[in-house]
């Protein structure tokens, strides 16, 4: 598609790596609209993808490039971040083609001709999760996964390659019934023939943003499995395939998770997750009750799971420097061990192991020596495990 383009650079108040482009419609393009702005770390020398958060209906997503905790996320793995104002989610009025001549745009713009060629991971919320969906469904090779939150009117037509894309697809128990039952529908249509999907639905929850370590992980996890260890950015960039015995899955009524060799319940209708961490964090996600693992398999006897009388309260402050501190409760006595990960899952500080009788109790951490950055701590016990995101900003 042949477009007038129109490229701002933003400078003054905004950092000279954000930048704007506006692709209009064309003779043959009907879309309205299309204005995306990128962001990237002056300091990486070679981009390896774009993580790309779209709005809700008639909304506006470019701001998300000036959020810090989205920046630390995606430049772990050296990705820009990008969002957009788009009116139109139907491939056929030319939008694709208008998101693909913006990568052209912010090649040149910033010198990053990798730009060109970058696969995207999509997270979008309601009307952003099926533009998301619509965009994985036309051009499947340029997505390395996506996440889709309560949206209601997801094309239901077959998914074609798309089934090959690591796809998050989030519903709220208490959301409007059609969006409940247009996601569900394509999960359960899709699955039998292979959907690498993940169905979840928040608990007590209705039409509203999700915001769980959940969608970071998963998006940690896709990347790690689908970007070639000797990608070639420069060039169209050919993801890895996922094969369904690396997989983990879920069961939708008793959140039991198992591998692909020990899983027990219905393959066709359950989650389909990169790993067994995934699977336990989907657990924690869509239930407050203890869930297991299938038990055919001798490793999983320090599975831990989330429990119903472990209370872990969010670190406070966060963001912090140097120093935040993590209340937690127990309702018996017992082993507590305590632990502090990186975003990349290596552990970098062991902050507690003992007993402790059942009450209230604290951490407190100390990042003195650690770069700004996102990290985890991991607390245990008796079999029960909780995570928090603590974001460390120097």
């Amino acid at each position: 598609m042949k477009n007038i383009i129109i490229i701002f650079c933003l400078t003054g108040i905004i950092k000279p790596e954000i930048y704007d482009v506006s692709i209009p419609e064309n003779d043959t393009a009907s879309y309205n609209y299309a204005d995306f702005r990128l962001w990237h770390n002056d300091s990486t020398d070679t981009l390896k993808g774009i993580y790309w958060f779209m709005h809700p209906n008639n909304g506006d997503s470019r701001n998300i490039v000036s959020d810090s905790s989205y920046q630390m996320l995606v430049d772990e793995y050296d990705f820009a971040l990008m969002g957009a104002r788009i009116f139109n989610m139907h491939m056929d009025t030319g939008i694709g083609d208008a998101v693909i001549a913006a990568m052209d745009s912010f090649a040149t713009l910033s010198n990053h001709d990798e730009i060109s060629f970058l696969p995207f991971f999509i997270n979008g919320f309601s009307w952003g999760g099926q533009f998301g969906y619509h965009f994985a469904k036309w051009i499947p090779e340029r997505v390395f996964g996506f996440i889709t939150q309560k949206g209601g009117y997801h094309d239901t037509t077959y998914a074609g390659s798309a089934i090959e894309v690591p796809g998050l697809m989030i519903v709220g128990e208490n959301d409007m019934a059609y969006r409940i039952e247009n996601l569900t529908g394509i999960f359960l249509d899709h699955r039998p023939a292979g959907a690498k999907w993940i169905l979840a639905m928040e608990p007590n929850a209705g039409h509203t943003l999700v915001n769980d370590q959940l969608l970071d992980n998963y998006f940690y996890s896709v990347i790690n499995h689908r970007l070639p260890d000797d990608a070639n950015v420069f060039e169209p960039i050919n993801l890895n395939s996922l094969n369904d015995s690396i997989g983990w899955l879920g069961d939708q009524r008793t959140y039991t998770i198992g591998s692909w060799d020990c899983y027990e319940g219905v393959f066709d209708s359950s989650s389909w997750f990169l790993s067994k961490e995934i699977g336990l964090d989907w657990q924690n996600f869509v239930s407050e009750l203890p869930a297991d693992t299938s038990d055919c398999e001798e490793e999983l006897n320090t599975d831990y799971t989330s429990p119903i009388n472990f209370k872990v309260h969010n670190a406070f402050p966060n963001p912090f420097n140097p120093i935040t501190t993590i209340k937690y409760s127990i309702q018996t006595n017992g082993l507590v061990e305590a632990a502090v990960y990186n975003i990349k899952g290596r552990q970098i500080e062991k902050l507690f192991h003992g007993y402790l009788n059942k009450g209230e109790h604290s951490l407190h951490w100390n990042g003195i020596n650690q770069s700004s950055g996102i990290y985890f701590l991991e607390l245990l016990n008796n079999h029960h495990r909780a995570i928090k995101k603590m974001i460390l900003l120097k």
